[in-house]
């Protein structure tokens, strides 16, 4: 939390007096234009409401349920965000509120809580309205289950004004300790003016999403298959300069247009995720992308979108070969126009949401003037499951022409990682080969792998990142895979049971249901899923006071 925390102390001062004498000076513009200038105020309602009750009088409506600290709404980890208000909630007394608003302004808080599950998560907070004060996200921890309500949250370890950037705010929280409870608060704060009088806004909490760097990007096809994404989930803005837009941390720049010393794009980033692909050709040969189906965004009309750019080069060393408008609008694409690769040359895409935006969208790569030629190096799946004393990992290949050896890769955070082994490769099969491989006391927490295979000219490639749970409470879901269009859940249960399960697409909506009889020990669960399209869904198992939620592709 350094650098959230050394931002929060240089501004402290300057956020004390604007909340105290100087909100009225943005009118309507609540949101400050950040240095792409691209940044507008988010539609909101009118502070001024009126509420009839039966006999035509006012009705006073009660304060939100996490109004208390006590009453916390606990966040599932990789759960979809869920809604939230500060409208009609008060201030506890005793409360510690990390920006003392000043004089004339009255706080509204909500709290609430979740239990870390590695030592670095992402908190993921849009907000939806224009308040006609700012908004502030704080974070208190670690405490014990239950614990840490009043005067216990001054244990501060994020501090944000909200009116000092976009709408859309990702931070990380490092140091997090494994097990152990953290409060996150929202403090409305409700002045005189327009706009409304409290805050309305979208809240999660996510481990690191695998693709979240350019170092360890998801892989797409590049003959013309939609890939479908979203910018929520556990991204955030992980480059360097103002703006983050600095994304390989080296003083180079290659944008075509003026630009602050190593920019890689124009725009703000704030919750980035990466894809790559190469070109299996023997020649050179010319692709374009195009990126539409942007639906089911959270923020209103004026900020929602997404943005996007194409970079050859390495993750170390980016060059910019073509940048989306700052924004893509839902309903809208972006076609890149054609770029070339030469043979065996990799590009990689990045997707943000603009104005920190959660939105789903698709990729789409076209290959403009040669036949389309995947690598003969691809991995059908990696999986990875965690046992008392080891965790273990299995892979499949498809296609390992001249691969000599695979280089397994670890990291507690899923950004820096270390080398951890070398399994030789097989002969090729026509059927493919299976690979497993066992990391023999690994660390309680979130483990991170990523598997890179090394061909007989000494190239790497990096084929896929896994991350798997390991601890004396670890999640009885094992791991899940596709087999054709059945959806296979290794599921371990502590006795025979009945469980239910349940799929979710990305914007809550209920796509499956159904029971299963489940026997002590470990089971594998058949889902035919043949019906469902291409995306991403969640994937909810009830096993009798738990839940336990898992996040998958659908390709």
């Amino acid at each position: 939390m350094k650098e959230i925390n050394r931002l929060a102390a240089s501004l402290l001062g300057l956020m004390v007096l604007s909340f105290s004498c100087a909100f009225g000076q943005y009118g309507e513009l609540q949101i400050p234009k950040n240095t792409a200038g691209h940044r507008e105020a988010v539609q909101g309602k009118s502070s001024e409401r009126t509420v009839p009750g039966g006999n035509g009088g006012p009705i006073i409506l009660a304060p939100p349920t996490n109004d208390n600290c006590a009453s916390a709404t606990t966040l599932t980890v990789n759960a979809n965000c869920i809604s939230g208000t500060t409208d009609q909630a008060t201030q506890q007394g005793g409360e510690y509120l990390c920006i003392s608003p000043g004089g004339g302004i009255s706080p509204e808080t909500v709290w609430y809580r979740f239990t870390a599950t590695a030592t670095t998560m992402v908190l993921g907070f849009v907000q939806t309205n224009t308040t006609n004060c700012a908004t502030v996200v704080a974070a208190y921890g670690p405490f014990g289950a239950g614990a840490g309500c009043l005067p216990g949250a001054g244990n501060q370890i994020l501090c944000q004004n909200m009116a000092l950037i976009d709408p859309g705010f990702h931070p990380q929280l490092t140091g997090l300790t494994v097990g152990q409870q953290y409060l996150v608060q929202v403090q409305g704060n409700s002045c005189g003016g327009g706009n409304d009088r409290f805050s309305n806004y979208c809240i999660s909490i996510n481990t690191l999403a695998t693709n979240s760097s350019a170092s360890a990007p998801s892989m797409i096809s590049s003959c013309g298959v939609a890939f479908n994404g979203t910018t929520g989930g556990g991204y955030f803005g992980n480059g360097t300069s103002v703006g983050n837009n600095n994304l390989d941390n080296n003083l180079a720049t290659t944008l075509p247009f003026p630009a602050e010393t190593g920019d890689d794009v124009s725009f703000v980033v704030n919750n980035i995720s990466w894809f790559s692909f190469c070109n299996g050709n023997a020649v050179s040969c010319n692709w374009a992308l195009n990126v539409s189906s942007i639906t089911n965004c959270l923020l209103p009309s004026i900020n929602a979108g997404v943005q996007s750019a194409v970079f050859t080069g390495s993750p170390a060393a980016l060059t910019n070969i073509a940048s989306s408008p700052s924004r893509i609008a839902p309903g809208g694409s972006w076609a890149s126009g054609t770029f070339t690769l030469t043979a065996g040359q990799c590009a990689y895409i990045m997707t943000d949401g603009f104005a920190g935006d959660e939105c789903d969208y698709n990729l789409t790569l076209t290959n403009v003037s040669c036949p389309c030629a995947l690598l003969p190096i691809e991995m059908a799946f990696l999986t990875g499951a965690a046992f008392p004393e080891f965790i273990e990992l299995n892979w499949k290949m498809t296609g390992e022409e001249d691969v000599q050896d695979y280089r397994i890769e670890h990291s507690m955070d899923g950004t820096q990682f270390s080398f951890l082994d070398v399994v030789d490769a097989l002969a090729p099969q026509a059927d493919g080969n299976d690979y497993r491989y066992r990391h023999i006391s690994a660390a309680e927490g979130w483990n991170y792998y990523r598997i890179s295979a090394k061909d007989i000219n000494g190239r790497e490639h990096l084929m896929n990142t896994v991350s798997v749970f390991q601890g004396r409470n670890s999640s009885p879901l094992q791991r899940h895979f596709w087999e054709e269009d059945i959806l296979k859940v290794i599921y371990n249960a502590d006795q025979s049971k009945r469980l239910s399960l349940s799929i979710q697409d990305v914007s809550g909506r209920i796509l499956y249901k159904g029971a299963y009889d489940a026997s002590s020990g470990s089971n594998t669960l058949a889902l035919d899923l043949s019906g469902l399209s291409k995306g991403i869904y969640m994937l909810n198992i009830q096993d009798g006071q738990q839940q336990v939620t898992s996040k998958f592709i659908r390709n």
